[in-house]
């Protein structure tokens, strides 16, 4: 349960009970969780901010609990390695004090809190010869964490005064160069006077807040509760709105607070107001989401080159359709997260089909002849014809030549033809070595001019084709 004036306990007191390092126990009643969460995701979002709380917070978030403010040294900067540190130093001195830092947030971390006090003192005021370092948000925050408490402290190290002084003195130093560390000091600082019953004050705290860091979900949260702490819900309702629309965790959180008890007509009445926004919002993203899906299934239909795999993106789909069917703010909430994962498959699925879609139109439009360049081509076919007109002639001259040195078989068989026989071979042969020569290279010019108008078409025909891809491609990626 998180600490409020309304259980009648001091903020010590509050410390020495279970609630204050307890998760979020979020009884609610039927008529919230039918607007809220099924069981079964409520369960599931209770053991996820158990799971953060035992491995420790990014940021301030629904799962926090001021009772474990001692979460806040991992967060931001508190979080720097000592070798960060002194590489901001400028001298000896502040070398010094981010050492008396470092040994007082070990210190912290170790539950020794009388030490860590000491040390972070020393590293804000300095000791003996060292004059320490003031202009460090880092030293005052940590000091406020201590003189805040938790669930480990001593009562006597507990001064909330003194808390808010240091969180304030935090913010200050922040404010130029970290205005989010600023912002959180400032909200620690607002916690401060809320334990402290100073309502105004607190409230005055986290508007500062929210003007340095407005994605502080924590401070959305706690204005909301002041509001509630006042008996005035009318004016917390749009503070918690913009606590949930940045952690919808803090649905169950509400149910977990005593300032909020008093007022679950109002909270109700919210809560239904923002599932019919979550519905109405699911509603157009999943008509919009199905009509681009059947237009890119019309698309793909026509151009066989572009043949997206959309199964995947139709069984998320129909499981957003199914999650949100519960009818609860959780489950719209999780249905537009199916349909922000289908629009990750989707565009995966679009991205994979214009690859395979540009090598599939590279292989259909390559031109049949393979060679490197157009003249490549040209003179490969042109030598390959040329080789086998010459090895005709070449053919032609041996016979020749076979029947000049069987002259005499030729004078026995035709003797009235052996002068002219004998006469003409010599010309015959020279003949056909003079023809072969001319005869190589028309044919060879001629097969080139084929070949470059055959090969310029298939070129001028692939190009075209490729040039529809990818104005094709273009528009499915667009859609």
């Amino acid at each position: 349960m998180q600490f409020s004036h309304r259980s009648g306990v001091t903020w010590g007191d509050y410390l020495l009970t279970e609630s204050a390092t307890a998760s979020i126990n979020a009884g609610m009643r039927s008529q919230t969780q039918a607007l809220v969460a099924s069981q079964e995701r409520t369960q599931q979002s209770m053991q996820q901010m158990s799971e953060q709380l035992q491995s420790g917070l990014a940021e301030l978030s629904a799962a926090f609990n001021w009772g474990m403010s001692e979460l806040l040294i991992a967060i931001g900067d508190l979080n720097d390695t000592l070798e960060q540190l002194i590489a901001l130093a400028r001298n000896p001195s502040q070398t010094w004090a981010y050492e008396q830092f470092n040994i007082a947030r070990d210190a912290f971390k170790r539950h020794l809190f009388d030490d860590a006090l000491t040390y972070v003192n020393s590293a804000i005021d300095g000791s003996a010869s060292q004059t320490g370092y003031r202009l460090d948000h880092r030293f005052h925050m940590l000091l406020g964490l201590i003189r805040l408490g938790n669930h480990h402290s001593d009562a006597d190290l507990i001064d909330l005064p003194a808390a808010e002084q240091a969180f304030l003195a935090a913010a200050k130093y922040a404010k130029a160069t970290a205005p989010e560390e600023a912002g959180r000091a400032m909200l620690s600082a607002a916690w401060a006077a809320y334990c402290q019953a100073q309502i105004e004050q607190a409230e005055s705290y986290v508007s500062e807040a929210l003007a340095l860091n407005s994605q502080l979900s924590e401070a959305h949260f706690l204005q909301a509760k002041l509001y509630m702490a006042k008996d005035l819900p009318a004016g917390a309702l749009m503070p918690l709105s913009q606590a949930i629309a940045l952690d919808r965790d803090y649905m169950l959180k509400v149910q977990d607070d005593p300032d909020f008890e008093p007022h679950q007509a109002q909270i109700e009445s919210l809560y239904a107001q923002l599932v019919d926004s979550k519905k109405e919002q699911f509603a157009q993203q999943q008509q919009s989401f199905v009509a681009r899906l059947e237009a890119i299934k019309d698309f793909k239909a026509g151009y066989r080159f572009l043949n997206a795999d959309l199964s995947e993106v139709e069984d998320t789909l129909k499981q957003a359709a199914q999650i949100a069917a519960e009818g609860n703010y959780f489950a719209y909430d999780d249905g537009l997260a199916a349909l922000r994962h289908a629009e990750t498959q989707l565009a995966n699925a679009k991205q994979q089909a214009v690859e395979q879609g540009r090598e599939d139109i590279r292989n259909a439009t390559q031109p049949k002849y393979r060679a490197a360049t157009p003249e490549d081509q040209a003179r490969n076919q042109a030598q390959d014809k040329g080789c086998l007109a010459t090895l005709v002639i070449f053919v032609l001259w041996s016979i020749a030549l076979y029947v000049y040195v069987k002259l005499e078989v030729v004078r026995n068989m035709w003797p009235t033809w052996y002068d002219p026989i004998v006469e003409m071979l010599p010309l015959w042969i020279a003949s056909l070595l003079f023809v072969a020569i001319p005869l190589y290279y028309i044919l060879k010019g001629v097969l080139r001019v084929r070949f470059n108008r055959k090969y310029k078409q298939e070129a001028i025909n692939g190009e075209a084709r490729r040039e529809e891809f990818a104005q094709k491609a273009k528009q499915l990626l667009q859609m």
